[in-house]
């Protein structure tokens, strides 16, 4: 508890005054040092010494920052000098990490187109690919592939880019050369490859290569396109592949990725063969590197975003807040978070705040707040978290009513546990594989000292220097009386102790307030100061041996939020004064002179 000391005389002057004048009367040739008695006794039934006023008591002067690093002032603009108390700290960084996947041989199946020129043909004439039937020629694709326990759903997924290597799927015509003589052609121009949808193709192609629809054209523009003996009856092309999009998603059952589609081969395939011949046309279809990386996902993960248990540490208050007896409810605490998301993944975020005090739990200090949300980044989010509403541009503000409990009883520890898991309700964009990016937190507990009803905080307040004015006189009662202005948002409900020289609480007294009167707080606007009359009364059954010990009194002053006065902060420039200070001494003064 804070202690503010002022050393005051009380009227000793005076008393050695009134003795001089009574002395004086007497004649110098009786020696005063025999056989009498030079107990006197001054002022009859009540002796009354002024003693004066104590200088302003400003808050500052119980309310040192410079005493802890907890405590601050606001020092511009219109709430210049308001109390504050700040905490700021890191908390331990989130990583997150899911492991590699490896696409090892996409399969690309079509079966052979099968010609019989058994009517002969030339070079101009074109049959349709297209089965027996006349139904689509379709191949299929298939990748099965084992995926990490984090990865509930694809929507997209694309290739991990490693340096100086392009990704193709590479399509190929071709027919075997004993099946053919020199002079037999195939044009190949018309032939047209249809990939499924979630294969996504660059839009940038190389020469010649013409996609539409998920469609590869041999050629954009009618001409010809051989498979002869000049080419080795083989045609080939790469397409560049961008990624793979599955639209609304592909979930990931037992722990592997299915995919699978069809592949439709399609158009006309021109032909000049004798009479007699059979073909076989080979489309051989491959991923080519044929084994690649996942580089970042789209769809639903659920990483572990594990984080340490953190310790927020509010030991070294100063005493005022630190008494066992001080309750405080404050009118807007706030608690920051912020959070800096590298990652396409918004979190969701739950917090469990418990305060300590001395080693013990304080269990009805227990706050929890379930469902904040961190936007997907990459971003810095500042999350508020406040007992009334207070939205500050640009961040968000979470209303927590009962926040006040974590600090009603003012902790020297608070346990703050952070649960955070990936937000299913949004997609998520996440690199595969080891990343040196982490979510990074910190926090910042502030606390406006402005409080509410039901507030108390205990202050110590010392007036002394009495000693050596009644060290050498007997009393049984004396009454301080005094008038304490006051311009503080908060009544004191004031308890007396005395003390002696060395500052030590002096017992066999009875001391108290008159009464039990309170000390006022400011008018209710806090625009005045309310000045309260207060009797302190210091009284002994002995002869007065006791009260010559005295040398000041120790006021105990809890303050308290009333009930038209609260919401008004705590300002360095608040002060209380005790003025008009008199000592009366009831039954007079026995002055021992011997």
């Amino acid at each position: 508890m804070q202690k503010k000391n002022y050393k005051i005389s009380i009227g000793g002057g005076l008393i050695f005054l009134s003795m001089l004048v009574l002395f004086s009367c007497i004649d110098s040739k009786y020696d005063l040092t025999k056989d009498i008695d030079l107990t006197v006794l001054v002022g009859g039934d009540d002796l009354t010494l002024p003693i004066g006023n104590t200088e302003k008591v400003y808050l500052r002067q119980f309310i040192k920052v410079e005493d802890t690093e907890l405590l601050d002032t606001l020092t511009t603009g219109g709430r210049a000098g308001e109390y504050f108390i700040q905490k700021e700290d890191a908390i331990s960084d989130i990583k997150v990490t899911v492991d590699d996947v490896e696409i090892k041989d996409p399969k690309f199946t079509i079966p052979h187109f099968e010609y019989d020129a058994s009517g002969g043909s030339n070079i101009n004439d074109f049959v349709d690919v297209q089965t027996d039937k006349g139904e689509p020629f379709e191949g299929t694709f298939e990748i099965k592939e084992k995926m990490p326990a984090e990865i509930l759903e694809i929507k997209s997924f694309e290739i991990k880019r490693e340096k100086d290597t392009d990704y193709y799927i590479k399509v190929e015509f071709y027919v075997e050369k004993e099946h053919l003589a020199d002079d037999d052609v195939l044009d190949v121009s018309q032939l047209k490859v249809t990939f499924p949808s979630f294969i996504v193709f660059e839009e940038k192609q190389e020469d010649g290569i013409f996609i539409l629809n998920n469609t590869y054209y041999v050629s954009q523009t009618p001409k010809t396109v051989f498979l002869n003996q000049g080419n080795n009856y083989n045609y080939l092309k790469k397409l560049r592949i961008k990624k793979y999009d599955f639209g609304d998603g592909k979930k990931i059952e037992n722990g592997l990725l299915m995919i699978e589609g069809d592949i439709i081969l399609g158009g006309q395939l021109g032909i000049k063969l004798p009479q007699g011949k059979k073909i076989s046309l080979i489309t051989n279809i491959n991923a080519d590197p044929n084994i690649f990386n996942i580089g970042s996902i789209t769809g639903k993960m659920d990483p572990d975003l594990k984080i340490n248990p953190t310790k927020i540490e509010l030991s070294g208050l100063p005493d005022f807040l630190d008494d066992n007896d001080v309750r405080i409810n404050l009118t807007n605490p706030k608690i920051r978070l912020n959070i800096a998301n590298p990652f396409r993944l918004p979190i969701k975020v739950k917090l469990d705040m418990l305060g300590w005090k001395n080693g013990k739990e304080i269990p009805e200090s227990n706050v929890k707040i379930d469902d904040i949300i961190v936007p997907s980044g990459p971003i810095t989010t500042i999350i508020v978290l406040s007992k009334l509403k207070s939205p500050e541009a640009g961040t968000q503000n979470y209303v927590v009513k009962n926040l006040n409990d974590l600090f009603l009883i003012i902790p020297d520890r608070i346990d703050m546990k952070i649960e955070a898991k990936a937000d299913q309700s949004e997609d998520h964009i996440i690199t595969l594989g080891a990343t040196e990016q982490v979510v990074k937190l910190d926090y910042a507990v502030n606390m406006p000292l402005s409080f509410e009803k039901g507030s108390c905080i205990v202050y110590k307040h010392t007036i002394k220097g009495w000693n050596n004015s009644l060290k050498d006189v007997n009393v049984k009662k004396v009454h301080l009386e005094t008038e304490i202005e006051s311009i503080i948002p908060l009544e004191f409900t004031a308890s007396v102790n005395a003390i002696g020289v060395s500052g030590n609480v002096l017992t066999g007294l009875k001391v108290g307030i008159k009464d039990n009167e309170t000390i006022l707080p400011c008018k209710e606007d806090g625009s005045a100061s309310v000045t309260t009359p207060l009797i302190i009364e210091i009284e002994t059954e002995d002869s007065g041996n006791i009260i010559k010990e005295v040398d000041g009194v120790v006021l105990n002053l809890k303050a308290k939020s009333t009930e038209t006065i609260h919401g008004q902060p705590l300002k360095s420039s608040q002060y209380l004064i005790i003025k008009k200070i008199k000592a009366t001494v009831h039954g007079g003064v026995q002055v021992d002179m011997n």
